[in-house]
């Protein structure tokens, strides 16, 4: 079988967004409501032109920054990743905060990521939206790495849950 270039599509699922699964922090198992659905966040990826503007934004604020002889510290560095998840949610299944209803709105978004009581799902969504590999299409070929003797089943597996990582806004 060909192999078809366009496997490699990164973009249109980065525009789309794809859900990040939100795990238990000791044991990596899936968060599920209690109606069975999973918790999960959906992020656009950073080949996105969501991303792409947002960073653009950050660019030029660092650019003003440099030419007053300064630079970014680690707090604005933060702020900056916090940017990007803002801009790159497109939607989650969370329903409650603090015993609150909590919908993807725009300033609910905002209230998760500035949330410090969440550092570790931001860095966990920032690691995820920064891998291209979540934002693959299911395939119909075998991968590169797969023989081409295996019986493996096709198609994109789910997102593995991600470890956190340092900022990412230095991209």
């Amino acid at each position: 079988m060909v192999f078809d270039l366009a496997e490699l599509d990164t973009l249109t699922l980065a525009e789309e967004g794809v859900e990040m699964p939100l795990v238990n922090l000791r044991t990596r198992a899936p968060l599920i409501d209690e109606d069975g659905v999973p918790l999960t966040i959906t992020l656009a990826g950073r080949q996105s032109e969501t991303f792409r503007e947002i960073l653009k934004t950050i660019q030029t604020r660092r650019g003003e920054l440099r030419n007053r002889g300064q630079e970014p510290d680690a707090d604005a560095k933060e702020r900056e990743d916090i940017d990007i998840l803002v801009a790159c949610t497109r939607s989650w299944t969370l329903k409650v905060l603090d015993k609150n209803p909590f919908p993807a709105t725009p300033a609910n978004i905002r209230k998760l990521w500035n949330d410090d009581r969440f550092r570790t799902i931001r860095e966990m969504a920032m690691t995820f939206l920064l891998q291209d590999s979540n934002f693959l299409a299911p395939t119909s070929n075998r991968s590169a790495d797969t023989p081409a003797t295996s019986s493996s089943s096709a198609g994109r597996s789910p997102p593995a849950a991600v470890l956190p990582m340092p900022s990412a806004a230095t991209v």
